[in-house]
């Protein structure tokens, strides 16, 4: 009976050392800029892409550049108008300028920094965000951060449930101001009406006189 209990102990000690020791849960690496964060989400597919077409990758990868960046889903860019949309497919510069809107450099705001306030920050496209955090879910502008604060050595994404749109994209284009008369062409339209209305009467049966374009009215002859 003791035998029995020694051997039974024995192999269940066996059985134990017998089993690998799990390794603890390592925490994942962190992503080596703004941009793999934003690669590493496939729901911001077409930002990534945008960000590619502008040419812009350096700014979200360099380390040097500390940046905030509110990146819409998939689904929120595909809510845009067609106008904005078309903008950004056909024009580089407005590619551009659409992506920057959506950026701040030189600072990582994070989401509790938002909260219970109102701010209007520049973009780096040099024109202005509109933060408020007033109650509720932070937006900016019209856009809630639905996932905010995913970190980066070189800044912070926050992502967002609406594109950003620059107010120059939905600005009225000038109205042209009206052209001024030309003050040479003025003058000599008031040469004219004065040399005109200056010349004496021609004598009964003389020979009528030649309109001229530039000057006035000429006689045919006498010259």
């Amino acid at each position: 009976m003791q035998s029995a209990l020694r051997f039974s102990v024995v192999a269940v000690v066996a059985a134990l050392l017998a089993v690998p020791v799990l390794a603890k849960d390592e925490a994942p690496a962190q992503p080596a800029n703004v941009l793999a964060v934003i690669k590493s989400h496939k729901e911001l597919g077409k930002f990534a892409d945008l960000i590619d077409s502008a040419g812009l990758e350096d700014m979200f990868k360099d380390k040097g550049n500390v940046i905030t960046v509110f990146v819409p889903t998939d689904e929120a860019m595909g809510k845009m108008s067609a106008d904005v949309a078309k903008r950004i497919k056909t024009d580089k510069a407005h590619t551009q300028s659409f992506v920057k809107y959506h950026a701040i450099t030189g600072s990582q705001v994070f989401a509790g920094s938002i909260r219970n306030r109102r701010a209007s920050p520049s973009s780096a496209s040099g024109e202005s965000l509109s933060f408020d955090g007033i109650g509720g879910t932070p937006k900016v502008n019209t856009a809630h951060l639905v996932m905010p604060d995913l970190q980066a050595p070189n800044g912070v994404v926050h992502i967002i449930d609406a594109a950003l749109v620059p107010p120059s994209f939905t600005e009225p284009p000038a109205a042209k101001e009206p052209v001024a008369a030309s003050p040479t062409a003025a003058g000599m339209e008031k040469d004219f009406t004065q040399e005109n209305a200056a010349a004496p009467s021609a004598p009964a049966g003389a020979p009528q006189a030649e309109k001229s374009p530039s000057t006035g009215w000429k006689k045919i002859f006498g010259w």
